[in-house]
């Protein structure tokens, strides 16, 4: 069982109201009956609320860790329970209820807690990817569900390059043939020399006459074709996030590395004398399928993405 799983329940049970980042806020309105843990619970669905700092500030001093380090990693518990539930599997607060995605794609609060618990298939999943590593082979199977999401944009970005390079070859090939059938192009004659000596020199090596309208072989279609392919695809930053903190750019940069996904941050200084970082995955895509990658990868990772070309 995940650390987190316990630390969630025990302070909204405690403090009777938490906000979890991205997925909304719970407040217990009531006392609990006999027998039960919870009394009503009142959920408000906000997938841009921000975690709870009392919560952030409570875990920092029982663990002794930096406050930076606990919101990195408690947003990447987070971030796991929120791509569980955009796939349809719920999260379980045990003994306090159920949030799970409608068809409306809301996050919505069930009270039917009861015949769920975190040993279930779905919290197994949920926790495999949290596990230490001695727990071997359990925990990279968890961490390979964890990257199904990005590997699924992967291919789709696969197939639509393939697509897209088998079209243009196709068009590239109707464009030759048409050349190829068309050995020769009306040209009207000119008065100057340079016109003169190309109409003597036809692709045949057939004399023609310089006063007459000449029939000249053109093969300048080809560096067309080239130029037009070699600029089909580009190099692309998915940007994320932007955060002040260093602590928070390389702890998820380094927690999306192990997933397998192309992270990585830069920085620039602000006239504060602060730096600013910036969280991206790089990726070289089709440039006509740059709007569709950057809809797959806000998907991916349930945030706005901004799209930039390198």
């Amino acid at each position: 069982m995940n650390k987190y799983n316990n630390i969630i329940r025990d302070f909204l049970l405690q403090h009777k109201q938490l906000t979890l980042g991205k997925i909304g806020s719970f407040t217990i309105v009531n006392e609990p009956a006999a027998g039960v843990d919870a009394g009503n619970v009142v959920f408000v669905a906000d997938k841009k609320a921000e975690t709870s700092s009392a919560l952030l500030d409570q875990i920092a001093e029982k663990s002794g860790k930096g406050r930076g380090l606990v919101a990195a990693d408690l947003e990447s518990y987070l971030e796991q329970m929120r791509q569980f539930i955009n796939i349809g599997k719920p999260y379980v607060i045990e003994d306090v209820g159920v949030v799970s995605l409608n068809k409306s794609g809301n996050y919505e609060f069930s009270r039917n807690a009861a015949t769920l618990s975190l040993t279930s298939p779905v919290g197994q999943a949920a926790e495999q990817h949290f596990l230490p590593e001695s727990t071997g082979g359990t925990a990279r199977t968890g961490k390979r569900n964890g990257i199904m999401g990005l590997a699924a944009v992967i291919i789709l970005l696969v197939l639509a390059g393939v697509g897209y390079g088998i079209y243009n070859m196709a068009r590239n090939g109707k464009s030759n043939t048409a050349t190829t059938d068309t050995e020769t192009t009306e040209q009207p004659a000119t008065d100057t020399p340079a016109a003169a000596t190309s109409a003597t020199a036809s692709g045949d090596g057939t004399a023609v006459n310089p006063d007459t309208t000449a029939a000249i072989t053109t093969t300048t279609a080809a560096p067309a074709v080239t130029t037009a392919v070699s600029g089909d695809s580009a190099h692309y930053r998915f940007v994320f996030e932007t955060t002040a903190s260093s602590e928070r750019a390389h702890a998820r940069t380094a927690q999306l590395k192990s997933f397998g996904d192309p992270a990585g941050f830069d920085s620039s200084k602000q006239e504060d004398g602060t730096f600013s970082y910036r969280l991206f995955l790089r990726q070289k895509i089709a440039i006509a399928d740059s709007t569709r990658a950057k809809d797959s990868v806000q998907l991916y990772l349930s945030k706005s993405v901004r799209l930039v070309k390198e």
